[in-house]
């Protein structure tokens, strides 16, 4: 939230009541919207960047960072979660740092904990992250414990909105 404010960016929290209670393991999911977070905003310069979460079946939830930063062309987009793979990092002038394994790291952690993630994006229009985690994923090699997203996003955050779960919207709109 502070290096959104540093660069006048809106940051955004649409977490969805049905969707906040997921039993993985917290080091490594909370490592993955970290990164996610962070290269959300060193991408974006003006805008937005907005954590979403959502159902996405009975047993599965959604969770997307979307940004409003400088995108993603097309010909990068099946090679960017491979590792040392830095899309913007033409000239020293342009990089905006890392190495490039970020991404990789993400994706591993989420075959680790039996999720996945792609990605959207359109070069100057900004990229959506979209994550669908297992609601219950026990590895007995990991830490796996219930995380509630409500209590970490509440810790780790100083604001944020709660939006209605998803009938609970529509209905709003229907009003």
């Amino acid at each position: 939230e502070f290096l959104c404010r540093q660069k006048g960016l809106d940051l955004r929290w649409e977490i969805h009541r049905e969707s906040i209670l997921v039993h993985s393991d917290a080091s490594r999911l909370k490592e993955v919207i970290s990164n996610l977070l962070q290269n959300a905003v060193k991408y974006t310069d003006r805008g937005s960047v907005c954590v979403r979460t959502g159902k996405f079946s009975n047993k599965a939830i959604m969770i997307e960072v979307e940004d409003s930063g400088m995108g993603i062309s097309e010909n990068h987009l099946a090679s960017i979660f491979e590792p040392f793979m830095q899309v913007h990092k033409t000239s020293t002038e342009n990089s905006r740092g890392g190495i490039g394994l970020g991404l990789s790291i993400v994706k591993k952690h989420l075959e680790q904990i039996g999720g996945t993630i792609n990605v959207q994006s359109e070069l100057g229009k900004g990229s959506i992250f979209r994550i669908v985690l297992p609601r219950y994923y026990e590895n007995p090699k990991s830490r796996a414990r219930w995380l509630h997203w409500w209590t970490w996003l509440r810790v780790n955050t100083a604001t944020q909105r709660t939006m209605p779960s998803q009938p609970e919207a529509r209905q709003q709109k229907a009003a």
